[in-house]
């Protein structure tokens, strides 16, 4: 009977979760990083959580997306609902920092640092009520 039991949970868990395991790399509620640069690229969340920690970095050329509860869970103790967010072009979140953002969980806005873009650009170029996309790319030579 126990057995059977905990079949049922997992089965259920999985059909549960298949709608975020197919669209991790799809525009979707949440935050997205479009990586248009040449290096990996992960997130650093509140100091306490590398987005490895959710799912794989996002390789050149690639989206990824992590859904708000996840970000919401990363961000837990945040100030007044901002949350530090620190974008590393590494696949663990170690290395220099090359750009540094505030996230309102209010009403999930991004606001770039002034300067933080060390050799990359970055800008929210979206959003659109519950979705936020963030591109990350390689900077021009001025």
């Amino acid at each position: 009977m126990l057995l059977k039991k905990k079949l049922v949970i997992g089965s259920v868990l999985l059909a549960v979760s298949l709608p975020l395991i197919a669209s991790a790399d799809d525009i979707g509620p949440g935050l997205n990083v479009v990586n248009k640069s040449s290096q990996p690229s992960t997130v650093w969340i509140n100091g306490t959580t590398c987005s490895t920690g959710i799912k794989p970095p996002t390789g050149p050329g690639e989206t990824s997306n992590t859904p708000w509860f996840l970000v919401n869970i990363g961000c837990q103790g945040s100030p007044d609902n901002i949350c530090s967010v620190e974008f590393h072009t590494t696949p663990d979140c170690t290395g220099a920092v090359v750009g540094k953002a505030q996230l309102n969980l209010a009403d999930h806005s991004l606001h770039i640092d002034e300067g933080s873009g060390s050799g990359y650009d970055f800008s929210p170029t979206d959003q659109k009520g519950n979705t936020l996309v963030v591109t990350i790319t390689d900077a021009q030579p001025k």
